[in-house]
């Protein structure tokens, strides 16, 4: 495409209250190969928006275009939302914290040719554009957008909690791969967990492909999730049935796309027809999504059948000669890290409109900076992880000991 000249003076903001308005423009962002995860298509976040945004009490979509005056040419898409908390108006990415890596689109030479003034400049326009807000809140933001700078981090820049996690496939040849990332010991275990779920039954590894099955397989993994959390000590989330139809839609559209720009599908395991784990997954331009799992809490939980079934994946993407597997966001102690070998440090934005914003973006910094801290430091982490294993809605949940003996590992070494 050739490259229109962009200025603050021939530039044009637009905000929008409506998904339908903006399809046009983002599908052409899209195909123009603007840098996206899959957070950023138009299949995750118009779903995320129907299920989750548009029926909800205190949330407005603001989505906001620039465009160059001379043909309405769009260079960038930002989606974005208000919502209410406690009397507070914040500013946020349309997906907000339930997004690994909420962002917005933008034309790579647009995006390359921006630098720290000229962003502040057109987002000071941006601003006031929008309905009033006190504070703007933008998570996870990643520092950088294919080869060029993200330009969100030009305003107030700080860490992130969490750190988000990726293996790269600099080859593909999995054995090779396998020990590269595990030690010997960890492969050996992992043979002996494999050997005996085998034994136990037959072991089948599928992919839900059908409307017919579709359904009935979301449902039971919402379930399963729901009885592993309990045995975690993980609060439910309240609108648990609608993260639900968001997924479901997500797996139905992808069985029925002619030439989809991005698939999602439902990886189980199975032992004699018993669900054991599963895996939602995403893919988009070679790079794979493990979006989100689950796993039995029968006795077949011993043998990590959630782990066997991840090292499926990793072993089929090889196989296929992916680009990367991305695992979003993660604690330096979790699974994750283990099968990683990029960690990318990604960056919040926080700042606060007048001084009732400014003092609440104080607060919000103020726990942040506590739960970066305490992520990041081993003892902490598995302080936290016990106390919260101790009860769930005031019952003694099953997994306390398991965090007790990591507390310990943490305390002792």
């Amino acid at each position: 495409m050739k490259e229109i000249e962009t200025t603050s003076d021939n530039l044009e903001i637009r905000c929008f209250g409506d998904l339908a308005q903006v399809r046009e423009a983002w599908h052409c962002l899209e195909a123009q190969g603007a840098a996206t995860t899959i957070y950023q298509s138009w299949e995750w976040v118009s779903a995320w928006h129907r299920h989750l945004i548009s029926s909800a009490a205190g949330k407005r979509a603001q989505v906001v275009i620039v465009e160059v005056l001379a043909g309405e040419h769009t260079v960038a898409l930002l989606p974005m939302m208000i919502r209410r908390e406690k009397g507070v108006r914040i500013l946020s990415w349309l997906g907000d914290s339930h997004f690994n890596f909420p962002g917005g689109l933008f034309q790579a030479y647009f995006l390359q040719g921006l630098d720290r003034t000229s962003f502040q400049r057109l987002w000071r326009r941006i601003g006031k554009a929008l309905p009033a807000y006190d504070v703007a809140w933008f998570t996870s933001q990643l520092p950088q957008l294919d080869d060029a700078d993200s330009p969100m981090q030009w305003l107030q820049r700080r860490p992130s909690p969490n750190s988000a996690h990726r293996l790269v496939f600099e080859h593909h040849d999995w054995q090779k791969l396998l020990t590269e990332l595990r030690s010997r010991s960890t492969r050996k275990r992992m043979r002996n967990e494999e050997s005996r779920l085998s034994r136990e039954g037959e072991v089948v590894f599928e992919e839900v492909s059908s409307e017919q099955a579709l359904e009935a397989a979301v449902e039971a993994v919402f379930r399963q999730r729901e009885r592993r959390f309990r045995a975690l000590g993980i609060p439910l989330e309240p609108r648990m049935a609608d993260y639900q139809r968001f997924y479901h839609s997500l797996l139905q559209q992808s069985l029925h796309a002619a030439n989809p720009s991005s698939r999602f599908y439902l990886l189980l395991l199975k032992l004699d027809g018993e669900l054991l784990a599963s895996l939602l997954i995403a893919e988009k331009d070679g790079v794979v999504y493990p979006l989100i799992n689950s796993m039995t809490t029968s006795r077949y939980s011993r043998w990590s059948p959630g782990d066997y079934l991840l090292r499926h994946l990793i072993a089929d993407a090889c196989e296929r000669k992916m680009v990367a597997i991305d695992f979003g966001l993660a604690e330096d102690n979790s699974y994750k890290t283990a099968w990683c070998n990029r960690r990318i440090e990604i960056y919040e934005t926080i700042h606060g409109n007048g001084l009732y914003g400014k003092a609440v973006a104080f607060v919000i910094i103020g726990r942040t900076t506590l739960a970066r801290r305490i992520k990041q430091s081993p003892r902490a982490w598995a302080w936290y992880q016990f106390f919260r294993s101790l009860k769930t809605d005031g019952v003694m949940n099953s997994d306390w000991k398991n965090s007790f003996q990591k507390l310990l590992r943490a305390t002792h070494g």
